[in-house]
């Protein structure tokens, strides 16, 4: 698999990402924040914090993540 990043323009707030790389072959999200913070996250983490109901499931029925 290959990997993605995706610049955005700079000159935003410090909240604001000014650059996103996802690397599916490691599994993981690195986004770079305008106050130059660095944030990185591994792809399982970010998939059971979705809180939708296709992957938590809704009315008693199991979601992707069951």
């Amino acid at each position: 698999m290959r990997s993605v990043t995706t610049p955005i323009s700079s000159g935003a707030p410090s909240a604001t990402p000014t650059g996103i790389h996802a690397d599916r072959a490691a599994g993981s999200l690195t986004i770079d924040w305008a106050d130059g913070r660095r944030t990185a996250y591994d792809a399982r983490s970010l998939r059971w914090l979705c809180p939708c109901a296709y992957c938590r499931g809704e009315a008693g029925l199991p979601g992707w993540l069951d």
